[in-house]
């Protein structure tokens, strides 16, 4: 019932989508008090919720990261150390471990539980924003600022930003951090505690995503800058400074410990920070400028970014032409802020050389302290800003009205329902091993983990850093002793024309790595061939 309502009927459940945000944008205009801003806010929430239903029962795979991660945290519940189970390669650990927190109250580690995920990240990244907004300058502000995110998340039809995205709990992160910075910026005398919390958040984000990493010393800079300027001598300023060191090395000296004890340390260095933090994909011998550029070209499609940009256009004419003469009040630093953390933002972007739409999740803040900076100088008027929530509406769905129109059922929203479907690969698998065993995919197919919830008998889950990017050598010595070290009942060559990227046998076959091909040869019988995968079972466990 729930299916045919949002398949049979799109138009309704857009129109009560806008209704959501129009009732959003109202109660900014009654009497303000702690009971209509909590309204507010749960309204926000609820209309991201009701958006996302259909998505969250589509217990299927949207990005192939989500295989990854979920691949990753089946080898959590067998084996909680990184690196001795499990290496997300460009996905930070910490991503991983935060799916357990779901999987802790019950849920199972699935794609439906990811999407949810997914939901509450990203409203809490709004949430963040909208409060460091509303705490710098007003409310009013504040949701200006942030209405254009809002509004993206609940009518994207983008499945890079609907999954549950490596670049979401760096985001969230980020913001947090900006937050304390604006409220140091403000504050004559701010309280010590949140740069405690800062530091903390700061060590913390590099294990979530190195990507990250310039935006985190941008703001972790324009702090220290703040705290020379407001301090009165020079014993103040190093006593506030200790409590933002203290707070990181008390984060780093945890993980260091936690690593020892593991016995994993070294291996965190090497294939984590070694093997990401200098690794380069894609734009070849191309300058920074030309990756920067070809990641636009790219993502050219991607409307609701230029939307954004365009938003930003407009509430900065608009300013301009209410206040000729645009104060910035006190904003000076902001904005040089805000302008180097997106040029920071760019060049983490340009770096890493991939043409992937949800790094734009990285553009966010930034932008959103552009936007607040001169929607500052708005009138705050109910007229306009129902006009200005009922123009970025139209802004973000206007490429997708004529479907709307036509009661068009869009592909984000093809409902699978909640019980996940398993490929015949899948089944194949299991009648030779058992949830819970751990499961070798060679190739790039992470979902026959999730399908059979069987955890990775190696720390790489798809194969590819065994043929490119840096240490290939260390990678295969890797694969071959987590295999010796595991003994997985089933190995699966899943390099196969349905696969994902590593499809060719003629470049990536196991005979392209001897070592592994002797490997199944002494230990493993073919059992059965499914689709061009080919499903080695243990000899000690293969009955003909």
């Amino acid at each position: 019932m729930l299916h045919q309502f949002y398949s049979s009927k799109p138009y309704f459940f857009y129109l009560l989508l806008v209704v959501g945000l129009l009732i959003y944008t109202y109660s900014f205009f009654v009497r303000q008090n702690k009971f209509t801003n909590l309204f507010s806010l749960l309204t926000a929430f609820l209309t991201l919720l009701f958006a996302r239903i259909p998505v969250i029962f589509k217990n299927a795979q949207l990005n192939p990261d989500e295989s990854m991660q979920l691949a990753q945290a089946l080898s959590i519940v067998r084996k909680a150390a990184v690196f001795d189970s499990w290496d997300g390669n460009t996905i930070g650990p910490l991503d991983t471990y935060l799916i357990m927190i779901p999987y802790a109250f019950g849920l199972p580690l699935d794609y439906s539980t990811l999407h949810l995920l997914a939901v509450c990240f990203q409203f809490a990244f709004f949430y963040v924003c909208f409060r460091a907004i509303q705490m710098f300058y007003n409310q009013n502000t504040a949701f200006v600022a942030t209405l254009p995110v809002l509004i993206w998340f609940v009518f994207t039809q983008h499945y890079d930003f609907l999954h549950y995205a490596s670049e979401l709990p760096p985001i969230l992160m980020l913001a947090s951090c900006s937050w304390v910075y604006l409220s140091f910026l403000k504050a004559k005398k701010p309280k010590l505690w949140l740069l405690f919390l800062q530091g903390a958040l700061a060590a913390l984000i590099p294990f979530a995503k190195l990507q990250a990493v310039p935006s985190t010393f941008i703001i972790i800079a324009f702090t220290i800058l703040q705290l020379w300027q407001s301090s009165e001598n020079r014993l103040i300023f190093f006593k506030k400074i200790a409590y933002l060191v203290v707070g990181g090395l008390s984060i780093l000296f945890t993980i260091t410990i936690l690593t020892l004890c593991w016995g994993v340390f070294d291996e965190m260095i090497l294939y984590y920070f070694e093997g990401n933090l200098f690794h380069e994909a894609g734009g070849g011998k191309d300058s920074i400028f030309e990756k920067i550029l070809n990641h636009f070209r790219s993502t050219g499609d991607l409307f609701e970014l230029k939307a954004l940009v365009i938003y930003l256009a407009i509430i900065t004419v608009i300013a301009l032409w209410q206040k000729p003469r645009l104060s910035l009040k006190g904003s000076g630093q902001l904005l040089l802020f805000a302008v180097t953390l997106l040029s920071f933002t760019l060049f983490a972007i340009g770096k890493s050389g991939f043409r992937l739409y949800h790094y734009n999740n990285f553009l966010f803040l930034p932008l959103i302290l552009l936007i607040a900076i001169f929607a500052q100088n708005l009138n705050k008027k109910l007229v306009k800003n129902l006009a200005i929530t009922g123009g970025t509406i139209m802004l973000f769905l206007f490429p997708i009205l004529p479907q709307i129109v036509q009661a068009k059922e869009f592909y984000a929203y093809a409902y699978t329902g909640r019980k996940m479907q398993v490929s015949d690969v899948s089944k194949a698998i299991l009648k030779y091993a058992k949830a819970g065993e751990p499961l070798v995919v060679w190739g790039w197919m992470q979902d026959y983990y999730v399908e059979t919830q069987m955890p990775q008998g190696t720390n790489d889950n798809h194969a590819i850093r065994c043929f490119t990017y840096s240490l290939v050598d260390e990678h295969r010595k890797r694969y071959v002793a987590d295999i010796i070290k595991n003994q997985p009942p089933v190995i699966v060559d899943a390099v196969a024309p349905t696969s994902f990227m590593m499809q060719e046998k003629e470049l990536y076959g196991l005979d392209k790595f001897p070592e592994l091909q002797k490997l199944i040869n002494e230990r493993y019988v073919l059992a059965e061939t499914i689709k061009g995968n080919d499903i080695y079972v243990i000899k000690s466990r293969f009955k003909k």
